[in-house]
């Protein structure tokens, strides 16, 4: 009965009259003169629905183009001469714009079907992204934009059907033209908003490392699969050592079944264990068992990063699976998820998070004392390449001192000044000193018990510096001197050092009282519950902040200062390194005999491959593009510590550095 319906259904069902499924001579001149267009396919699996995401075991089915004058081609490839290919590929890396939404996912599919590498991409879901940063309900997906932006509602019903059947519907032909046609009025509507406000450098750094992006997920961060299989048994054994003894005494079979721990855990400590994540348990750690028990999970989740690093080695290489825009809207990108939930959801190409890998360095104390091989020191160049790594220098405190253009704060870079020895002197008193400044700089050099006494108030000024630069308030910096074992610090204490901090550094405390004075003003979002104010960095981006009713400034509802004033620094470091990256594409184009090409980012480092024969030439051009890029925001100071030496470029390993 349902195949009768839907075989009337096609029988009824035409083929749009705009439609082309034929490459004729008119359309190609139209496509060849196009200096816009815009591009989609549809891809099916061959043994499971969703390798239809994933290029390297799917396969492609049609490629859609529509063109300014409105002609749509939905092409078969199965039935395509090569000639078609042909003009694709000339289209794509010529200087016409290609407008794709969600480019990395074509770009992906056609780079490694056919060899394509685009010239100049305009991504609809990145300009949606970049238009409504931090407005986290809104959705990027085509069918929110389109709405959003064309109050249009498109026809998903094809969506998931099957483009690998050997004669395609008229309805799923319709379907594949409909998403492509809208992609160039989209693009005007997105592009006009952008200009109107101020976002086009945004735009540009933005579409440039859209590109890089596509190209590592194309070719993945390098892997030493001997290596890596070396470091997994070791883990593995050691996961073994410490958890077989946990299991035993628990009487258990696995450590990760949730339902049978809790029930072994409140026989063991008498108590009623409702849960067992490390918070809830942390009350028990006097309890041997339960360190293990919490130090077995951790090695249970390092072992589950090498096993999906081993699953997910395609020629050689793992992918990071890039999100270019996290949702937060500050620039910065995402990698692949470590969560489990995500992993069994997790469609496509199979990656691990290449931003966040584990380090047992920063373990427990019983992990630091296992001495475990470096995670990270399984990503190797191959033979006849070199591996680059290069980061910023205190970016973020940089930003900061250009940003609140503090007179003291820009001081101790630009003439060296040791301006967290103000505070120390301050924290000397608490431990019966009463030294100066100058005795702290003078006192710390020392090699005796005084010097390593000033060298720890000196770190503890440090770190209270950084965290009322970001917005700590008295409470927090008293944990602050806590953790540097100074107990007898109170609240009072604390609350000295910060108007000692708000005197001393005028432009910090006068950028906190503007920004707060600006994210009071708050505006609705459509489609939202909530206002937002407006944060804008000094690179031009800028990101919606919510305000939250009975949280935030004052707890009186608002904004939350402390996001707004982090969300300058770090909007200005995403955009130093995307544009670094968007640099270092585009001379590796020009240089293809350097063999260059971006293999992973993360926070505010950059790691670059090349040919072992242009290291030199590679390594000088990445720094100065890397450096020079924040070097274009930060002016008033220095952007970077040291000169460029090829050594503290080079690294056998990704752990080196």
């Amino acid at each position: 009965m349902i195949s009768t319906q839907v075989s009337l259904f096609e029988v009824l069902t035409e083929v749009d009259s705009d439609i082309l499924t034929e490459l004729t001579p008119a359309f190609a001149q139209a496509w060849l003169e196009s200096s816009q267009w815009a591009l989609d396919v549809e891809t099916y699996g061959l043994k499971d629905q969703d390798d239809a995401l994933n290029p390297f075991k799917g396969e492609l089915r049609l490629v859609q183009v529509c063109l300014e004058n409105g002609l749509i081609g939905v092409f078969d490839i199965m039935g395509m001469a090569p000639g078609f290919l042909k003009l694709l590929k000339y289209k794509m890396e010529d200087n016409s714009v290609v407008v794709i939404h969600n480019a990395v996912f074509e770009l992906l599919w056609l780079g490694h079907k056919y060899s394509i590498v685009a010239k100049n991409v305009w991504d609809t879901m990145i300009a949606s992204q970049i238009l409504y940063a931090g407005i986290e309900p809104y959705r990027h997906n085509l069918k929110a934009v389109a709405l959003r932006e064309l109050g249009l509602e498109l026809n998903k019903n094809e969506q998931l059907s099957d483009f690998g059947a050997l004669t395609l519907s008229n309805s799923q032909l319709n379907y594949a033209a409909n998403d492509v046609r809208h992609l160039l009025p989209i693009a005007t509507e997105l592009h006009s908003k952008l200009i109107k406000h101020g976002l086009s450098d945004t735009l540009e750094i933005e579409m440039a490392a859209l590109l890089p992006y596509a190209d590592m997920g194309l070719k993945g961060f390098p892997v030493d699969v001997n290596r890596l299989n070396d470091v997994l048994a070791e883990y593995t054994a050691a996961l073994d050592k410490i958890s077989n003894p946990v299991k035993a005494t628990l009487g258990v079979d696995s450590l990760s079944n949730s339902n049978e721990l809790k029930t072994a855990l409140s026989i063991y400590l008498k108590a009623d264990i409702t849960s067992t994540n490390k918070t809830d348990l942390s009350q028990y750690t006097s309890d041997p068992l339960i360190t293990e028990l919490l130090d077995s999970r951790s090695l249970e989740n390092y072992v589950g990063y090498l096993e999906r690093s081993r699953d997910s080695v395609i020629d050689g290489c793992v992918r990071g699976n890039f999100r270019q825009c996290a949702p937060k809207g500050l620039g910065r990108a995402t990698s692949g998820s470590d969560s489990e939930s995500t992993l069994k959801k997790q469609k496509g190409v199979p990656g691990v998070n290449l931003h966040n890998p584990p380090n047992p360095s920063k373990g427990s104390p019983t992990i630091k004392a296992l001495g475990l091989t470096p995670v990270r020191s399984i990503f190797r160049p191959p033979s006849g390449q070199s591996l680059l790594i290069f980061d910023f220098s205190a970016a973020h405190a940089r930003v900061a001192a250009q940003v609140t253009g503090d007179k003291t704060f820009i001081d101790s870079y630009v003439n060296n000044v040791d301006c967290h020895a103000i505070v120390a002197a301050k924290l000397s008193r608490l431990v019966g000193k009463d030294w100066t400044r100058s005795d702290i700089s003078k006192i710390r050099k020392q090699k005796d018990d005084d010097g390593a006494l000033a060298t720890r108030l000196r770190n503890i000024s440090k770190n209270i510096f950084y965290g009322w630069l970001n917005g700590a308030g008295k409470f927090k910096t008293m944990q602050t001197i806590h953790a540097g074992k100074l107990p007898q610090a109170t609240q009072d204490d604390a609350g000295e050092i910060l108007d000692l901090l708000g005197d001393t550094f005028t432009g910090i405390k006068g950028f906190h009282d503007q920004t707060k004075r600006e994210i009071k003003i708050t505006k609705p979002m459509p489609g939202t519950s909530l206002e937002y104010a407006t944060i804008r960095a000094i690179s031009g981006r800028r990101v919606y902040a919510p305000k939250y009713a009975g949280k935030g400034f004052n707890d009186r509802g608002g904004c939350n200062p402390n996001e707004a004033y982090i969300a300058n620094w770090m909007m200005v470091e995403s955009d130093a390194k995307k544009r670094a990256m968007g640099l270092i594409w585009k001379k590796s184009l020009q240089k293809p005999e350097w063999g260059m090409r971006l293999c992973n980012e993360c926070h505010d480092e950059i790691d670059v491959l090349c040919s072992t024969e242009f290291q030199a030439e590679c390594a000088e051009f990445c720094w100065k593009a890397m450096n020079g890029s924040l070097a274009y925001w930060v002016t008033d100071l220095p952007a970077y510590e040291d000169e460029y030496k090829l050594e503290d470029c080079l690294a056998e390993s990704w752990a080196s550095k």
